[in-house]
Order: structure tokens, then sequence, then C-alpha cells
């Protein structure tokens, strides 16, 4: 089960994520933005992960759920066996290309 939760604060933003790597693409997602809420939602459902996400209202939440989420996907990896080291995707979304390119050692 690759599973990870994480609590994160950034310049006074909190957020709580909880993620299930191996979900069916489920999305309970509460920042306060509604298109961070889309967007979040979009990439659980893309990613057919399971996320939940709680951010409180503050100038700071989508650093913050971005932290947490981070912090939660390393907990779910663990020692990171089974997948691959790297991972890249392009995504055009209406006049705009998402470009990403990760790499998944673990190091800072």
């Amino acid at each position: 089960m690759r599973k990870g939760e994480a609590k994160a604060e950034f310049r006074g933003g909190r957020a709580v994520v909880s993620l299930d790597l191996d979900g069916s693409g489920k999305a309970e997602v509460c920042s306060g933005s509604g298109f961070l809420d889309h967007m979040l939602t979009a990439l659980a459902r893309t990613g057919q992960l399971d996320l939940e996400a709680q951010a409180e209202p503050g100038f700071y939440k989508t650093e913050a759920t971005g932290k947490a989420i981070g912090q939660a996907l390393d907990g779910a990896l663990a020692d990171r066996s089974g997948i691959r080291r790297y991972g890249n995707a392009s995504v055009p979304m209406d006049e705009s290309l998402a470009d990403v390119a990760l790499d998944f050692i673990g190091r800072s």
C-alpha cells in the first residue's frame, strides 16, 4: 500500500494532505481556491490516485498545499522500489503547455 500523509506550513499558510498512489482517481479537496481545487482534482483523476487536501485560508495556502503534497508523495514512495527513477510529461491545456520533469531519487 503506497500511501502518504503530511501536514505542512509555509509562511503561516497550513495544509493537510492524504495521498494514495494506488487509488481510483478520487479527490476531496478544499483549498479555498476554485482553480487550485480544479487542478488538484484533475491531478487525482488523470494520475489515478486518491487525494484529500485541506488548506486553511491565507495568502500562502497554495505553497503549503504543494509542500504537503510533496511530503505525502515522499512518504508514499518510501524506499522507491518498483518505480522508475525519472519521469516527465508535457500536456497542452487550452492556450498553454505544462511541462514537468521529475527525479524521484529522494535527494533534497
